[in-house]
């Protein structure tokens, strides 16, 4: 990916632990029990950033491939979905193209070929999302699933059932609420030795946008709950619930407030606490009462 939206990083643990043990040491100290725990906390979110990317990058696709604001009429969805191709281009490296199905469903497929590398993190193989629009309240909505085909990052290959839906609440004109859900059933990650992850998500965003007077967001908020849950390679069981809403926005480049509760067979019970709304990139991470303070990228 070229660069993230505020959205994307909702789903995903991003951080620099300067604080965890490293490989290859010159002074070969054995690490201390504290240590050894955060270590194992440090692996646990890897698994959950591996699961929240693709999931991120479902809600991000679909959030710009439909409309911004308001009701829209469907003799402009020729016009809407070349304007989305082009914002998305923005966001995602690859080739994104569009089509529209026998029921007017949209069809946009975001194609990595035989290998894209941005930013030093190599894609492969093809996302193809379904967009199916719902004209029929008050507002629309939409909704639609994600098929991975032979998509792969740095080598690990990626497959599940993905869905997500969108439904736009409210409308003022300067204003407009969205709600986005987002699922993942069976799911499964494999490295390149064949170790498996087996995983499921969900996710509910609020989307919060401000209008300005030629019709684009001016400015945007999102608060997000939801779960992640599986096994990692070795059949331990992992979780990350949100316990505190994670909210991020247009303005901060950051996740700025909310909490994470991490499970895992293989540790202690660890949380993960954005802070209470500073757009600053600093993280707190606590395992057995001892506290950490992490450096997010």
């Amino acid at each position: 990916m070229q660069k993230h939206s505020f959205i994307y990083r909702l789903f995903t643990l991003l951080l620099i632990a300067t604080f965890l043990v490293s490989c290859g040491k010159k002074d070969e100290v054995e690490p201390s029990a504290e240590e050894k725990e955060f270590a194992e906390v440090q692996t646990t979110l890897d698994l959950i950033n591996q699961v929240g990317g693709i999931n991120a990058m479902a809600v991000d696709f679909s959030q710009k491939a439909g409309a911004i604001n308001g009701k829209i009429a469907k003799g402009r969805m020729a016009e809407i979905v070349n304007a989305r191709i082009a914002s998305i281009k923005e966001t995602q490296c690859g080739n994104v193209s569009s089509s529209f199905g026998e029921n007017g469903e949209i069809i946009m497929i975001l194609d990595f070929g035989n290998g894209v590398t941005c930013n030093g993190v190599s894609y492969k193989g093809k996302i193809e999302y379904i967009i199916t629009l719902d004209f029929s309240g008050e507002f629309f909505g939409y909704g639609g699933k994600v098929n991975l085909i032979g998509y792969e990052v740095d080598g690990k290959a990626f497959s599940g059932e993905y869905t997500f839906s969108a439904i736009l609440k409210s409308y003022t004109g300067t204003t407009a609420l969205y709600e986005y859900t987002t699922k993942l059933v069976n799911g499964v990650i494999t490295d390149k030795d064949g170790k498996k992850i087996q995983c499921n998500s969900e996710y509910l965003l609020s989307l919060n946008l401000k209008i300005a007077a030629n019709g684009q967001s001016s400015s945007s908020s999102v608060s997000a709950t939801g779960a992640i849950s599986g096994t990692d390679a070795s059949g331990k069981a992992f979780s990350a619930t949100v316990t505190k809403p994670l909210v991020s926005s247009s303005s901060c480049q950051y996740v700025v407030s909310g909490t994470y509760l991490i499970k895992s067979a293989a540790h202690s019970d660890a949380t993960y606490d954005f802070g209470n709304g500073d757009c600053d990139n600093k993280a707190t991470l606590t395992v057995n009462g001892t506290s950490k303070t992490v450096t997010i990228e």
